[in-house]
């Protein structure tokens, strides 16, 4: 019989007696976060136990049955409330970038260059060879700078074990791929279609980045639908044209859209490749990249609310 069990280190304390976890995981957030609800009267050296805990203190979330746990957070506090039961808010690696304000101007500058200048020291990152041209920040922290960044350049950023990733939603050497049966490991398809490429109605915009930072934007697909945004960097219109044809198709396809909620094991990250089985519709069978993961711990049970994004071709 599978047993629910937890391990939760914040700051020099570590302590398994907790109320409930929430996890929220997305490539399109700079922060993940999560929030512990532990007992009021849970005691450490005669003080309640939330009285030692401080906003900055390291916080390592690790969650599974059986005492096979994994770490599926990392993070920071936030915040401490001294209501019954007590809420402690953590975000992940990204809190240290909310710390600083920065001014610097740049006649032309790099990706990797930039991000060297902006980060604090301890933080390890991993970036595209991207040219900026011109940038310039007044009195921004790191994070408003990331969020321009996605803005202006459509470049995206993540933490993962505690190294952030800034370029693109799907880094493939951190992509796990995982099977979810229905009827077995997946809880609920509650919020999940199927749709067929017909029905499918998608809105592309590409973006190509010149050199001397100029934008060119075309537009592919329907005037209305769902609306998607690719970003290339310094590519011909013909080039552009058999992407955008190419872009289309593939998201123009037969299959899963929405979220779907499973057991807390597999373990899933946003960036991973999940297949979907359904024994009764085998002919339904496809594999697609995870946008987002939501996990949830306590009374309940222990589940993971996983959102959809492209279906992909097995390679």
């Amino acid at each position: 019989m599978l047993r629910l069990t937890s391990n939760i280190t914040i700051g020099n304390y570590g302590f398994k007696n907790i109320v409930s976890v929430e996890c929220a995981s997305s490539w399109d957030t700079f922060t993940d976060t999560a929030t512990i609800v532990i007992p009021r009267k849970v005691e450490w050296q005669g003080k309640y136990l939330y009285e030692h805990i401080k906003k900055g203190d390291k916080v390592v979330i690790e969650l599974g049955y059986n005492d096979q746990n994994k770490e599926i957070f990392q993070g920071y506090v936030t915040s401490v409330s001294a209501r019954i039961p007590v809420e402690i808010k953590v975000e992940d690696a990204a809190w240290l970038l909310k710390q600083n304000t920065i001014t610097k101007s740049y006649k032309k500058v790099e990706l990797s260059q930039l991000l060297k200048d902006i980060l604090p020291s301890v933080v390890l990152f991993e970036a595209p060879g991207v040219s900026l041209g011109s940038f310039r920040i007044s009195n921004a922290t790191t994070i408003k700078i990331l969020e321009e960044l996605k803005s202006a350049y459509f470049l995206k950023s993540f933490f993962r074990g505690g190294k952030l990733y800034v370029g693109f939603a799907y880094v493939p050497k951190l992509q796990k791929k995982h099977v979810l049966k229905f009827n077995q490991n997946v809880v609920s398809v509650d919020d999940l279609n199927y749709k067929i490429e017909d029905d499918v109605k998608i809105k592309l915009k590409i973006v190509n980045i010149l050199p001397n930072n100029k934008k060119q934007e075309y537009e592919f697909g329907d005037t209305t639908g769902e609306q998607r945004t690719l970003t290339y960097y310094d590519k011909k219109e013909a080039d552009i044209k058999k992407i955008g044809a190419e872009e289309i198709k593939r998201l123009r396809y037969t299959g899963y859209r929405g979220s779907i909620t499973i057991f807390g094991e597999p373990m899933i990250n946003h960036g991973d490749a999940v297949k979907l089985i359904d024994p009764k519709y085998p002919e339904r069978e496809g594999t697609y990249l995870v946008k987002s993961v939501n996990k949830s711990f306590g009374d309940s049970g222990y589940r993971q609310t996983i959102e959809l994004d492209i279906k992909i071709n097995e390679s």
